[in-house]
């Protein structure tokens, strides 16, 4: 889905501005809301349809443990899930839990390499080990896939300003 947003993107990059602001961002927005409304963990919001409702009830609560055993169920179903992996690793490394947190999340890159939670997440990683020079390559890989307005590049984006300027 990533590519398909960046091909989009890209169409809409070479158009006159005022087409971008006025009927650019409209195809942008409806593949977000298709990306949601199909129960993707790139937002904490979710319908009690959603599979990862529960997950996601638990992250917003910082229960990073529950999140845990809810995901681990679910790998157990679908090892194949870079969204399950993602999550892993993401409530991993909120408990400080590093070198786990890491293997989920080359095994969600390993899944689906254009995973662009998955490359923001790896590079907070990163600077949490004091890894600098690894986080700005995930930084790179997050702009090479993101849309007009990527979130995930503003965050890491923001990370990497922050560590510097507590580490310099």
């Amino acid at each position: 889905m990533f590519s398909l947003i960046k091909r989009v993107s890209s169409a809409v990059a070479t158009l006159p501005v005022f087409w971008v602001l006025a009927v650019g961002t409209l195809p942008l927005a409806s593949v977000h809301q298709t990306a949601l409304a199909a129960g993707s963990s790139s937002s904490y919001e979710s319908s009690e349809d959603d599979p990862f409702h529960d997950v996601n009830n638990a992250i917003k609560a910082e229960n990073y443990a529950e999140a845990i055993t809810l995901l681990e169920a679910m790998k157990s179903e679908s090892p194949k899930n870079a969204d399950v992996h993602n999550l892993l690793g993401f409530s991993n490394r909120k408990l400080g839990n590093f070198d786990v947190a890491f293997e989920h999340y080359q095994a969600a890159l390993q899944i689906d390499p254009e995973h662009i939670r998955a490359h923001e997440y790896l590079g907070e990683l990163y600077l949490q080990t004091d890894r600098l020079a690894e986080a700005e390559q995930q930084l790179e890989k997050v702009s090479d896939l993101c849309s007009l307005f990527c979130k995930e590049k503003k965050m890491l984006k923001k990370a990497i300003k922050q560590y510097k300027a507590e580490n310099s």
